[in-house]
């Protein structure tokens, strides 16, 4: 019997839950509202939507503990201490208790011209309210409350206290580069307290935060006696720090970031260090591994990275760089070829624009050489890459074979093939020549012909003539001739021309080497048609990437004169540590001719009143050689809307920037 009756039940109630279910189906749910424990849940069948909304909970305080706004739930204890007996008027040091029920109460003042942490007074002639904020930990929940003492006027005896003031402000100088050294023995019957009001940039033990530019602080001194402070503001600065300061600093972080790399820690590199103000420049012997502003570009097959990384910081009138070498092994493998052109063509549209005046100076042999170098926002480089080689021009080319020489500066014998043991103690050990013409080295010069007629055409001539209507002219020869507007080929690449100053033995710059020479001839009267060292630099870069991918060469093959002779050469990149920005410079252009070859390259060009390419570039910009246009002077900046257009393989990649013109700022004349 008592077994039918549950049967009986459970069928009942089975009755039940189908009329229910049917009946919300007919009736639509009569649901309640989620609670903080419990989902909306329908009254009818019991269904359920959506989860409980949780507690929300209300920082504990000393007057009640943590509690929930929505259903008024506590947790932990109820501690209610209303004035932890604290006098209402105070005319003297107050006592702060130190604990409530045995747990530690810190103390905060929330007025530090009234009352300090430690309950001392700060004098005032007039009647002051000190508010303090008293903190506890119970059972692992914090409690804080607020209190109000009345502060009467206090007298004290000034003298007593600058007597002491001077003592303690002693190390406290108008300008300092390092923590403030504070003292805090009794003088003169006082003591003392610090606080800053620039804890960002020193503590209240002194302590000094240096950034790359010089930062205002305040430090208070309490001068404290018999319980009574009087208070002394020091305002002062924190003077930036120099650059071969910020570039040390930046060197003791770059090893560990590599490393965080390599280990697969970090996908980014940095190329700037914003609390420093320092570049961080990469070069790499495979220019594939390239990096930019969010993504590391990798080969596309994995192999040896040896990696050198320059940490350059710049001033008007100071600059220092600091360089590291790395071997990253395994590097690569991870990225489609697609993959990799659409980063580099986002990569080529990003412009910042910057020009350059050298300014000159004679030295000892009666020769003008570089003083300084100014940056200016006038005549930098646009660069419109091309999906081909740069233009060399073979006006001048002179024809070895010839047997008309007057003057004959070169080496008539091929270039030979340097000895495995050379190869593995001037690169690394198991190099391998990378071409049939032996040829090793691009070695990279300067002409220091700083006159604006010595133009790579001129420079071009000056050979020819030389070889076969000067007899007495300079034994000098070089292969090219590079500078804003053009380049000149003078000698073929197999040709050992003398340039170098490490003679003819095989593996020397001039028996192995392809010499280039760069022009740094002023601008002279116009600077729109003139000499632009930037737009040499650049050019340069174009005929460099060119001749590495024609013989097989990395960025380690490019070295500069000298690498080889010790003379200061390219001189200009040598005085401004501008070279290995310009190798930087080389591995874009290499980049861009491997992966855009035979490619449709479209650039548009737009601002608010010009809307065509052609437009832009004729109000804008003088015309360089090989795509390049050098910005010419505004008076207010304007915004060049910048998009390029790649197609290649049947494949469209696009990108967009926004490249801005700024006026110069005042330079020397």
């Amino acid at each position: 019997m008592k077994k039918r009756g549950y049967v009986l039940l459970a069928f009942v109630a089975m009755i039940l839950i189908v009329i229910s279910l049917t009946s919300c189906k007919k009736h639509k749910h009569n649901f309640v509202d989620a609670t903080c424990t419990n989902a909306k849940t329908c009254l009818e069948c019991g269904k359920t939507e959506g989860t409980a909304l949780g507690h929300d909970w209300e920082d504990a305080t000393i007057d009640h503990p943590k509690r929930c706004t929505r259903c008024g739930t506590t947790e932990g204890v109820d501690l209610i201490v209303a004035t932890f007996n604290l006098p209402t008027t105070t005319s003297g040091k107050v006592d702060l208790p130190k604990e409530v029920n045995g747990n530690p109460i810190t103390w905060k003042s929330l007025d530090y011209t009234v009352m300090l942490d430690d309950g001392v007074v700060v004098a005032s002639e007039n009647t002051q309210d000190a508010v303090l904020e008293a903190s506890l930990v119970v059972d692992g929940i914090a409690y804080k409350k607020e209190c109000h003492i009345e502060v009467e006027p206090i007298e004290v005896d000034k003298n007593v206290y600058q007597t002491a003031y001077k003592y303690y402000s002693s190390k406290i100088n108008p300008e300092v580069s390092k923590n403030i050294v504070l003292l805090n023995s009794n003088y003169n019957g006082c003591t003392v307290q610090y606080k800053s009001f620039t804890e960002d940039v020193i503590t209240s033990d002194g302590v000094i935060s240096q950034k790359a530019y010089d930062q205002d602080a305040t430090l208070m001194i309490y001068v404290i006696k018999d319980g009574i402070a009087i208070s002394y503001r020091e305002d002062f600065k924190v003077v930036a720090y120099t650059v071969a300061q910020r570039t040390q600093i930046a060197s003791s972080r770059i090893a560990e970031i590599i490393d965080q790399f390599v280990n697969g820690e970090t996908s980014t590199l940095p190329l700037h260090f914003d609390d420093l103000d320092v570049d961080v420049i990469y070069n790499s012997n495979i220019p594939e591994f390239l990096v930019l502003d969010d993504v590391v570009l990798t080969p596309l097959v994995k192999t040896t990275v040896r990696l050198s990384v320059a940490l350059r910081c710049e001033t008007q009138n100071e600059t220092s760089v600091k360089e590291h070498d790395f071997i990253l092994e395994n590097i690569g493998g991870t990225m489609t070829e697609e993959e990799y052109i659409s980063h580099l063509v986002k990569y080529i549209t990003k412009v910042e624009l910057k020009g350059s005046i050298n300014y000159l100076k004679l030295n000892t042999h009666n020769e003008l050489e570089l003083d300084y170098q100014v940056r200016t926002n006038s005549f930098g480089v646009l660069n419109l890459a091309q999906s081909s080689g740069p233009v060399v021009n073979t006006q001048y080319l002179i024809d070895t074979t010839r047997t008309d020489f007057v003057n004959q500066f070169f080496t008539d014998r091929a270039k030979s093939l340097p000895s495995q043991a050379f190869l593995d103690n001037r690169l690394y050990e198991g190099y391998q020549m990378p071409n049939e013409q032996n040829i090793l080295w691009i070695v990279v010069h300067e002409t220091a012909m700083t006159d604006p007629s010595h133009t790579a055409a001129a420079l071009a001539r000056i050979q020819n003539n030389s070889a076969f209507n000067n007899p007495g002219a300079r034994a000098a020869s070089w292969n090219y001739q590079v500078d804003a507007y053009s380049i000149y080929q003078s000698f073929g690449d197999d040709v050992i021309c003398w340039h170098a100053g490490d003679g003819t033995s095989v593996g020397t710059g001039n028996a192995n080497g392809i010499g280039i020479e760069m022009c740094v001839n002023q601008f002279g009267d116009n600077r729109a048609t003139g000499g632009n060292y930037e737009g040499t630099i650049t050019n340069n870069a174009k005929l460099v990437a060119s001749l590495m991918l024609k013989y097989n060469l990395t960025l380690e093959n490019v070295q500069r004169h000298y690498d080889f002779s010790g003379k200061e050469c390219p001189s200009y990149m040598i005085r401004t540590n501008r070279w290995q920005e310009f190798l930087a410079m080389v591995q874009k252009e290499y980049l861009i001719q491997k992966y855009l070859n035979g490619a449709n390259i479209e650039w548009q060009l737009k601002t608010g009143a010009y809307q065509t390419t052609e437009e832009v570039l004729a109000r804008y910009f003088a015309t360089g050689a090989n795509g390049l246009y050098y910005n010419l002077p505004v008076d207010t900046q304007v915004n060049i809307d910048l998009k390029v257009v790649v197609t290649k393989d049947g494949k469209v990649y696009q990108a967009s920037s926004v490249v801005r013109l700024f006026p110069d700022e005042a330079v020397d004349k």
